[in-house]
C-alpha cells in the first residue's frame, strides 16, 4: 500500500522543550483528516469502520510507561473480528487510533521531501526537527505529550500513522528550498521553522508482501 501525507507548518526542534509538544500536536491535527481519507477509500480499512466513529471492530489498549497494552479480549465481541489489528487507545479527552502498530506487524517506509525557506544548519539541527514530525506520526504516551491548542476533530478521534516511530523501518530525507511563499498567518518569529514537508508511505506485511486485514470478507 502506498499513500501520501502531507504537512505545512512549523516544525521546532524537539529540544525546544516549550514548543515541542504543541508542535507535535499541531501536526497530528494536521495528519488525522488525511489518514481518515485512506481509512474511507480503501476497501479493507473502510470495513473496519473506523472513520465512522465505529470502535467495535478495533482493540481497546493503555499505555504502561512507553509499551502499549493490548487488553484482553471480551465476550461478546463481533465474532471473528476480534482479529482486527488496530488498536486505540484514549488520553485526555481523545481517542487516538494506529494503523501500524504491534497487531498488524506491518512494515513502514518513508520518504520524505522537506521544502525549508532557508538552509538547515547541522545534520543535528534537522535530525531534531525530524523527530518532532516522527512523534507527531505517532500519538502521545501520557497526558504530558497531548498538547493543548488546535480544533480537535468533533468525534474525539485521532488517526495516526503509527503507534511508535521506532516502527518505522526505513527513512529517506530530502531537503530542497521552499521557492514560494510561506503563508501570512505564519507569525514572524516562526517563518525560520516553516516547512512543507511530503511524506511518502510504503506499507508492506512483515514478509515484504502486500498488506491484508484479517478478518476482512
Amino acid at each position: 500500500m502506498k499513500f501520501t501525507l502531507q504537512y505545512n507548518g512549523v516544525l521546532v526542534s524537539n529540544q525546544q522543550r516549550r514548543q515541542r509538544v504543541e508542535n507535535k500536536r499541531t501536526i497530528r491535527l494536521a495528519i488525522d483528516p488525511l489518514l481518515r481519507t485512506l481509512w474511507a477509500q480503501n476497501r479493507q480499512l473502510r470495513w473496519i469502520g473506523a472513520h465512522e466513529g465505529k470502535l467495535t471492530r478495533l482493540r481497546s489498549a493503555s499505555w504502561n510507561g512507553h509499551a502499549l497494552k493490548i487488553d484482553p479480549l471480551k465476550g461478546g465481541m463481533d465474532g471473528p473480528l476480534i482479529r482486527s489489528p488496530f488498536p486505540y487507545v484514549r488520553l485526555g479527552g481523545l481517542t487516538y487510533i494506529m494503523l501500524v502498530n504491534q497487531l498488524d506487524r506491518w512494515r513502514c517506509d518513508l520518504s520524505i521531501q522537506l521544502l525549508v525557506p532557508e538552509r538547515v544548519g547541522t545534520q543535528g539541527d534537522l535530525d531534531n526537527r525530524l523527530k518532532t514530525l516522527y512523534d507527531g506520526l505517532q500519538p502521545p504516551q501520557n497526558l504530558d505529550q497531548v498538547g493543548i491548542g488546535g480544533d480537535a476533530p468533533e468525534d474525539g478521534l485521532i488517526f495516526c500513522l503509527v503507534e511508535d516511530d521506532s516502527m518505522i523501518r526505513n527513512r529517506n530525507v530530502e531537503v530542497e528550498s521552499l521557492l514560494g511563499p510561506i503563508p501570512a498567518n505564519i507569525q514572524m518569529k516562526d517563518k525560520r521553522n516553516y516547512v512543507s514537508a511530503i511524506i511518502r508511505v510504503t506499507l508492506a506485511d512483515s514478509n515484504g508482501g502486500p498488506i491484508r486485514v484479517a478478518g476482512v470478507p
